[in-house]
């Protein structure tokens, strides 16, 4: 229970000087139209909590990053990738958005299980 209480502690005094990371700054600034579809997703969950909507959008940004590196892996498979976009992708506000980091995690997981046999 006391290493709970420590990560929720450390995930929270993380944020309190919230601001964007590298991998947000950059899509923000080159890929405008992904960034706004971030944007938009944090919002669903966060709107109101500033701090918690740069978290978010910069865990999504990380993980997009990672997702666009997945075709340069020897293992890539595109089925299991267009499988987990389909799953993790939703409407918010009229506009297509895609939870990036449950697209990386359920790839890395089908990779991961497609190995095993």
């Amino acid at each position: 229970m006391k290493k709970v209480c420590l990560l929720i502690t450390l995930l929270f005094v993380s944020t309190l000087n919230a601001q964007l990371n590298s991998n947000a700054t950059l899509i923000k600034e080159k890929l405008p139209e992904q960034y706004e579809l971030i944007k938009t997703l944090a919002s669903e969950d966060w709107e109101g909590d500033h701090e918690m909507m740069i978290y978010t959008i910069n865990n999504q940004s990380d993980s997009f990053k990672k997702v666009l590196g997945f075709e340069k892996e020897p293992n890539y498979d595109e089925t299991i990738l267009k499988k987990a976009l389909s799953k993790w992708s939703k409407v918010i506000k009229g506009y297509d958005c895609t939870d990036w980091c449950m697209v990386e995690y359920t790839y890395k997981n089908q990779i991961k299980a497609k190995s095993e046999y």
